[in-house]
Order: structure tokens, then sequence, then C-alpha cells
């Protein structure tokens, strides 16, 4: 599993997306579904995926914190793929 820092989100109020691009992992497999895993405190709002991609879309927070989020992707193969981020909240 690898951990990937994001940018900030811009505020506690903003309602952003965060991707990860699994395409150098994945090789021809591609992702069937994708499972994020959010912490107390940010807002799952909601999540997509395509054949190489997962994003979550995230609001709330609490400013100065940040939140690590995990995403499992199922490949076609029987395979998951796990990466998390670490997002944190900007100041106001």
């Amino acid at each position: 599993m690898s951990l990937l820092y994001a940018d900030p989100k811009q505020s506690p109020a903003s309602v952003e997306d965060f991707l990860f691009d699994f395409t150098a992992v994945i090789g021809a497999d591609t992702i069937t579904s994708a499972t994020w895993t959010t912490p107390p405190g940010v807002t799952q709002v909601s999540t997509t995926n395509t054949s190489t991609t997962a994003t979550v879309r995230l609001g709330g927070g609490s400013v100065g914190l940040s939140y690590t989020c995990t995403c499992a992707a199922t490949l076609v193969s029987g395979r998951v793929m796990t990466q998390s981020i670490v997002v944190p909240v900007a100041r106001s």
C-alpha cells in the first residue's frame, strides 16, 4: 500500500475531488469497483471509478487537521489494490 499526500482541501465548507490513478500498477487489468474508507470528521460525499481510476468527493474536516483516506480497488483479476491519501484541510 502506498501513502500519498494531497494538495490541501481549501476549507471545511468546500467539497472537493481526490483521485487515484492506478494505471501504472495494474497493467492490463481493470478496476471493477472501488471502496473508500474515510475517518470521522471528513465526509465522503460520493465515490466514482473508471477502469483505471478511483475518485472520492470529500466535504467537511477541521482547519489544520489532516485525514488519511484509503481506497481499495477490486480488479477484474480478483486482486485488490490499496492506496491511501493524506488530505490536509487548509486554513480558511
